[in-house]
């Protein structure tokens, strides 16, 4: 339950218009109680709550990391950091992942999201591509050898974004 309450506050703090409904309806599908499928290889294990809020932790520390000397955008992207990472999983509630085809998981958990709250483009861009990539990585049997590549490739990915931006690290 203590996964619940953590979601939940952080979720509603957000101020998104929408939000208590989206939580009612993660309540109701099983959200904090349904296994993630990937909780064997996790250091959070257990449920899909329990795995996005170590994900949102680690989402928070690389955008620190990298936007540190720059508080008021930092401030500003930590909004869009707990939807990406508190819902990214969220199209897989219900769903038989073993009979589940490429990205349909992905447009299920924007269609799910979007129907009880307003998600911008780049919002909406994490949650269809994160499987797509994880996907891509396990295919090609690098996911377990490649932490510090997926670092480097987001970690640069980010700063050029940032750059295009007019931010300065």
């Amino acid at each position: 339950m203590e996964y619940r309450k953590r979601v939940e506050k952080l979720l509603l703090s957000l101020g998104r218009e929408g939000m208590e409904k989206l939580l009612e309806w993660m309540a109701e599908n099983g959200y904090y109680d349904e296994p993630d499928c990937d909780s064997q290889s996790s250091p959070a294990g257990g449920s899909l709550a329990a795995q996005s809020l170590y994900v949102l932790g680690i989402m928070e520390d690389m955008a620190y990391l990298l936007l540190h000397d720059n508080e008021d955008i930092l401030e500003a992207k930590r909004n869009s950091l707990a939807v990406c990472a508190l819902l990214h999983r969220i199209g897989i509630l219900g769903t038989g992942l073993e009979e589940t085809k490429e990205g349909e998981t992905e447009k299920k958990a924007v269609d799910i999201v979007s129907s009880f709250i307003t998600l911008d483009k780049e919002e909406e861009r994490a949650l269809l591509c994160n499987e797509v990539v994880g996907r891509d990585f396990a295919a090609n049997k690098g996911a377990a050898g490649m932490d510090y590549a997926l670092l480097l490739f987001f970690a640069e990915k980010w700063v050029a974004n940032e750059g295009k931006n007019g931010v300065k690290g």
